[in-house]
């Protein structure tokens, strides 16, 4: 656990440091763009591609919130 925080301590510094100060606003709403847009891309990849396996344990979870359950 240890070896991890370092790592994204020094990856944070990295990064810190090598961004001018001003573009840190246009940085962060990038990255932030970024990381919006690979969350959509996975969830419609796995809407549209979904695994066997993934698609059963979904349709018993939906089913354990039918009218009637005591869930």
């Amino acid at each position: 656990m240890l070896k991890e925080s370092a790592l994204s301590i020094v990856v944070l510094y990295i990064v810190l440091f090598s961004t001018p100060i001003e573009s840190y606003m246009s940085y962060a709403l990038n990255r932030i763009f970024d990381t919006a847009m690979g969350v959509i891309t996975a969830l419609l990849v796995n809407y549209f591609l979904p695994r066997p396996r993934v698609v059963s344990l979904w349709e018993g979870f939906k089913g354990s919130f039918k009218k009637g359950s005591k869930v």
